[in-house]
């Protein structure tokens, strides 16, 4: 579990930096030869940016993005977990996120102690889930499930941060950066 945050990281961040986070936030397979053509920059500093950036861990890693509806998986739960006051919070969360369905799993500020986010292929399937996975992990009190009918997110995921260039909003980005099928230039929406 990721707990704190090294907020010397950000502020190192330049503009240069951001600009090719942005880029491979919206298409992790552009070259550095592109990123620095778009940007006008050398080949050079850009890589070296890009190995700066993987070393001070600000890049995790370059994945590739499945569409689970596309794989069997059509439905997507959010589901709200609350705790009895004994029970580990990050021992509940290695639990979940140990279940193959869950993708996410967030300790939250709410009535409700986690949120995670579950993609799954049938209703009867997220009843087995809850009843003999969630509801067996140690502390659970109970549960409220969400189960979406559509969604927005950003290009690139959840964790895709893109900054507006100076003088431009994340809805005027050039559209030549992302793929040939998303809807909008800072959005996909799914079903």
């Amino acid at each position: 579990m990721n707990s704190t945050r090294d907020l010397t990281k950000a502020s190192r961040l330049d503009e240069t930096d951001r600009a090719i986070l942005s880029m491979l936030a919206r298409n992790s397979r552009h070259s550095a030869r592109e990123i620095a053509r778009r940007l006008g920059i050398s080949v050079g500093v850009v890589l070296d940016r890009m190995s700066r950036l993987q070393q001070d861990g600000v890049v995790r890693g370059y994945r590739v993005e499945v569409d689970p509806e596309a794989v069997g998986y059509p439905l997507t739960v959010t589901l709200g977990i609350q705790l009895d006051g004994k029970a580990s919070v990050e021992e509940a969360m290695a639990a979940l996120i140990a279940i193959p369905e869950v993708h996410v799993v967030h300790w939250v500020t709410s009535h409700f102690d986690m949120i995670a986010t579950l993609c799954i292929d049938d209703l009867t399937r997220f009843q087995t889930i809850l009843m003999q996975q969630i509801r067996a992990i140690p502390g659970f009190l109970r549960s409220e499930s969400m189960i979406s009918i559509m969604h927005w997110r950003r290009v690139g995921g959840q964790f895709a941060f893109i900054w507006p260039s100076p003088g431009e909003s994340d809805e005027a980005s050039d559209p030549s950066e992302e793929s040939a099928d998303d809807e909008h230039p800072a959005s996909q929406q799914s079903r």
